[in-house]
């Protein structure tokens, strides 16, 4: 392979790039090792990146694009999008059925739609042209990370901002799985853990928690690791919670100070509030190596310089609410990997925010038992990852290096919908992947030719209660008795965690299939809701299994009669038959209970018996 390979974290607020050379090393962008996630337009040609874009925003807050990575691959209507475009100075309009900026420029009057893929691949290619001059080489192909909630069209937008730049996509993978792999390449588990009280079993590996709090996405991941076997046992997360949360605790304190002492809002004025919220990133950043920071504004007030300062106790307590966030995410992703507090051995911090001392103390009062793993620095971790992996997949590592082997899991269940709108469950939720799993489904009427294969996403018994990804229809069946005919359903996800959904009859070899990544996909915050809808929706969930279970039977059992009486010119049959085929139709309605069914199957099995002992 020609050309260098890297590894790519490609952050909300920040991008981070690293490369192996006889170590892993970050690629510095000028003065900062950190490439900042921002573009700005100062014309409608004319666009400036990262630092430089920085410095232009000031002058231009309405076509300065920064966190754009919170809407790649989603629909304009999506929760995530409705809910981050109060933040935004800027329109949300629909390109292609996906979200797209609409800029304005006060000069000229003109306009110009920049949709979130190529705000991506302007910052890849930057990075691309950083590295190339940073080698005096090609740079031609990299690791890139996304967030462990992003979904298939997020991943699958990302990857082709990738490919626009000019970069060969080698692999996609979970940021909290890059971190937990740059610790296992820098950190001695093994010898770390003889001076840990409380031992893992060996045979069982070691239990790392990586707590990756970037800047707008916050996600705890339980791995595994066996040797160089990295296995993801579970995730957990918030997909709006990140630094900029608890930036804006920070430019709260000091919007509300403002206005008592000087009676500004300065939140009501675009470039007031642009300095103001600059300046708190730069005393959240201060406030974790000191106990308290000064920031100094120009033109807020009437005086040349607005100068106040905030201290760690005071931030601490405005964000008491989000802490309390992090901690019970930390609580869940154990009890989802159906581990306990001392199954935990390490603790990987990932991201500028997880730096917060707050943190540091949370977590280990915590996991007493654990060990803060402090090897690698925490805004480089994702990136030492994926340049790992990249120069393993390059091979481009000198010496007997073992391929490192890992795995993912599923945020959500994934299956289809059959008979009566129920939902069949195919890949289970925290199932690690990449994966492929078949189960056979068959027909449901006689002589039936053709079906319609719904996709859904989640962990609700019915299939309307959970959320449609795709559809594709499967025809030229077979017309044979119902369940006659044998179909093979086949989900796959890859190991970028693109799903694959294939139909396959035999004794046609008719195939169908649907890649789910060009369907309209979910949002990460769509992933918790309905999560958390499932865990409430319980008792509401266990009696609609009662309700499928009991139409499932009644219909069969009517199928069964209808085949038995059809044919019969006997006096009663005529009216078995036409009750038969209400009740048939009756079933199908969205409003019958189980009682009615009860009721139907009771009056009618009462009016078989009669006609049977006529036969008698």
């Amino acid at each position: 392979m020609t050309g260098k390979a890297i590894g790519i974290d490609l952050g909300t607020t920040n991008c981070c790039v690293a490369y192996y050379s006889k170590g892993l090393k970050v690629i510095e962008h000028g003065p900062s090792v950190y490439l900042p996630s921002v573009v700005t337009y100062s014309s409608k040609d004319r666009v400036h990146i990262g630092l430089d874009a920085l410095d232009k925003s000031v002058e231009n807050p309405k076509t300065t694009i920064s966190n754009s990575k919170r809407f790649i691959g989603l629909c304009k209507d999506d929760p995530a999008v409705i809910k981050d475009s109060k933040f935004i100075p800027y329109e949300i309009v629909n390109q292609d059925g996906k979200v797209a900026f609409k800029l304005e420029f006060d000069n000229d009057n003109d306009t110009k739609i920049v949709c979130p893929v190529t705000v991506a691949s302007i910052l890849l290619s930057k990075i691309k042209t950083n590295a190339e001059n940073f080698f005096k080489q090609p740079v031609e192909s990299a690791v890139i990370t996304v967030p462990a909630y992003f979904n298939n069209m997020q991943r699958e937008a990302t990857k082709l901002a990738a490919e626009t730049a000019g970069l060969r996509v080698l692999s996609i993978i979970n940021e909290p799985t890059a971190a937990a792999i740059a610790y296992g390449i820098e950190t001695d588990f093994d010898n770390d853990l003889e001076k840990i009280d409380h031992l893992s079993n060996p045979k069982k590996g070691k239990n790392i928690l990586v707590f990756d709090l970037g800047g707008g996405t916050f996600d705890v991941s339980i791995v595994n690791v066996l040797n160089d076997d990295y296995k993801v046992l579970a995730t957990e997360g918030d997909s709006h919670l990140g630094g900029s949360d608890f930036d804006n605790r920070i430019f709260q304190y000091f919007t509300e100070e403002i206005k008592l002492h000087h009676d500004i809002d300065v939140s009501q004025d675009r470039f007031l509030k642009f300095r103001l919220l600059r300046a708190c990133e730069e005393a959240k950043k201060n406030l974790s190596a000191f106990h308290k920071a000064t920031i100094s504004v120009h033109g807020i007030t009437n005086q040349s310089q607005y100068k106040s300062t905030i201290t760690r106790r005071q931030f601490e307590s405005s964000c008491n609410d989000l802490f309390e966030k992090t901690q019970n995410t930390i609580k869940n992703a154990i009890k989802l990997a159906n581990l306990t507090n001392e199954d935990i051995d390490f603790i990987v911090l990932v991201g500028g925010s997880s730096m917060i001392p707050y943190f540091n103390n949370m977590i280990l009062n915590l996991l007493p038992h654990s060990k803060i793993c402090k090897d690698v620095d925490p805004g480089h971790a994702v990136a030492f990852g994926a340049a790992w992996l990249a120069a393993v997949y390059s091979d481009d590592i000198e010496g007997n290096v073992s391929k490192i082997k890992f795995s993912d899991v599923t945020p959500l269940s994934l299956g289809i919908e059959v008979i009566f709108g129920e939902f069949l469950k195919i890949i289970e939720k925290n199932t690690a992947i990449p994966i492929s799993i078949t189960k056979m489904v068959t027909t449901c009427k006689d002589f039936q030719t053709v079906i319609n294969f719904k996709v859904f996403q989640g962990e609700r018994i019915t299939s309307k209660d959970n959320y449609l990804l795709g559809q594709f229809l499967f025809d030229r069946i077979p017309a044979k008795l119902k369940g006659k005919v044998i179909i093979e359903v086949t989900f796959s996800i890859d190991e970028n965690g693109i799903l694959t959904v294939k139909a396959h009859e035999k004794s046609t070899r008719k195939q169908a299939h649907i890649n789910i990544s060009n369907s309209h996909d979910i949002s990460p915050e769509k992933v918790l809701q309905i999560q958390a809808e499932a865990e409430a929706a319980i008792k509401q969930d266990h009696d609609a299994k009662e309700l499928m279970k009991a139409k499932n039977d009644f219909s069969n059992f009517l199928y069964n009669k209808q085949h038995t009486y059809k044919n019969l010119k006997l006096t009663g049959a005529q009216e078995i038959n036409a009750r038969i085929r209400a009740a048939s139709k009756n079933i199908l309605s969205q409003d019958i209970t189980i009682n009615d069914i009860k009721r139907e199957e009771v009056s009618l099995k009462n009016l078989i018996f009669s006609l049977e002992d006529l036969i008698i």
